[in-house]
Parts: structure tokens; C-alpha cells; sequence
């Protein structure tokens, strides 16, 4: 499982941050300064670092520095949470080596898109995140049982030993966590896993078509909120 290193002084902020990365399906650290950043960078690198702005002992543009001149660290990804939004500091910050820059108050949109592009190897576009949901395929007039543990806006994946070909249609039938609603929608394989990787088991990506935009938009709510409540819904 990936994992990224946090330095945020702020335990409000770590907090926000960490819930919505592990939500995500990613692991999380904690360093509370540079400092202790440097330290633990020392020891083991992850695969990205988000750095909070207003670190108590080092410039965040400083740090950055450091980093990208480690060969240990030269190559890995940087991103900042920043309040400031002038042009200016976001060129100064790119010109130290942060890969992006997030600000604040934060678009979980435009968090999740940059941070999927530091991490994941498919380059995700919509929001996805584990959950684990009993899902009831109906095709070929015969109805399939299934559990996703990964639930997107815009569609999900079905864990299988003998995944669909790409482009079968089906219908889908599912409940979501917190919502009284059984939502009935067509589906479309639109890639298949025949082998294990460390991130997932065999199975098809199944994307949701003919979607009605209240739909689109109700979904895209229900997963920003997934991950930004301090509670998940039972």
C-alpha cells in the first residue's frame, strides 16, 4: 500500500488531511516540523509528501529545497497546502521543486486529482475510495452477487477470478452506506485484472452509464463527504 508523509504542525489540519488520504486508500505518517521530517525521511521514503505552509522551525520553500537535493528524495512528489494564492508564491513554490500546490480553503476535487496524480498508477479522474458494498449484477437475465470494496463516482469495481471482457453492458444494484435509496444503473466494463497486484485482486472496472446528471451530482457529494466527515456513515 502507498503511503505519504505529512509534516503539518497543526493537529486540525493533519487531522483533515489524514482522513481524507486514508479514506482514500492510502497510508499516512506524521512529522510535526521540518525537522522531524528530514528525520524520518532518514529512515524510509514514501511515495509523496504534503507539506502544510506554516512549518514552526524551516521555510516550507526551504524544506523543499533540501528535499529535491537528496538523492533519496530528488524524485519524490511535493505538494503544498497553502492559504497564500498569489502568483507569485505559487511560482517561487514551484521553483523550489513543489510538484503542486493545494489551497486553501481546499477543493477535495483538486486535491484528490493532484494527489492521484502523484500516486496512482491509473491517474484516476473521479473521485474513488474503499468501501465495501454488497452489489447485485443482472446480466444476461440472470443476477450475480458481488462486493466492491472500491465505490467512485462514477463507477466501481467488482472483484472477480473470471472478469467480464471490456465493453459488456449490465445492470447494477446497490444501497450506498447512510442512504435509504436502492439505486438501479446500467454499467460498462471498461478494464479487467486477471492477475493480484498489491493494490487489488482479479476483477473489472465497471463504469456507470446513462447516468441522470441529479445522479452524477448526488454521487459526487456523497463521496466528498465520505471523505471529509469526521464519521463514516454505518
Amino acid at each position: 500500500m502507498k503511503w505519504v508523509l505529512i509534516i503539518e504542525p497543526s493537529e486540525f489540519d493533519f487531522n483533515y488531511l489524514n482522513r481524507v488520504i486514508t479514506r482514500l486508500g492510502y497510508r499516512t505518517f506524521r512529522a510535526d516540523s521540518a525537522e522531524e521530517g528530514i528525520h524520518f525521511l532518514g529512515e524510509s521514503i514514501p511515495d509523496a509528501i504534503i507539506c502544510g505552509d506554516r512549518l514552526p522551525d524551516k521555510d516550507p520553500l526551504d524544506l523543499c529545497r533540501t528535499l529535491k537535493e537528496d538523492p533519496m528524495t530528488t524524485r519524490t512528489p511535493v505538494l503544498m497546502v497553502s492559504s497564500n494564492t498569489k502568483a507569485l508564491f505559487r511560482y517561487k513554490a514551484l521553483k523550489a521543486g513543489f510538484t503542486e500546490i493545494v489551497n486553501r480553503p481546499m477543493s477535495i476535487q483538486d486535491f484528490f486529482q493532484k494527489l492521484e496524480m502523484c500516486l496512482s498508477d491509473r491517474g484516476r479522474k473521479v473521485i474513488r475510495a474503499p468501501m465495501s458494498i454488497p452489489v447485485t449484477v443482472d446480466y444476461q437475465d440472470r443476477k450475480h452477487p458481488y462486493t466492491t470494496h472500491t465505490f467512485g463516482e462514477g463507477g466501481l469495481f467488482l472483484p472477480s477470478p473470471d472478469p467480464m471482457v471490456r465493453r459488456t453492458q449490465m445492470g447494477l444494484e446497490f444501497t450506498l452506506p447512510g442512504l435509504r435509496n436502492e439505486f438501479d444503473l446500467k454499467g460498462e466494463v471498461v478494464y479487467t485484472m486477471h492477475e493480484s497486484t498489491e493494490l487489488s485482486p482479479p476483477g473489472m472496472g465497471i463504469r456507470f452509464v446513462d447516468m441522470a446528471q441529479a445522479l452524477k451530482t448526488l454521487f459526487s457529494v456523497y463521496m466528498q463527504n465520505y471523505l471529509t466527515k469526521a464519521t463514516v456513515p454505518a
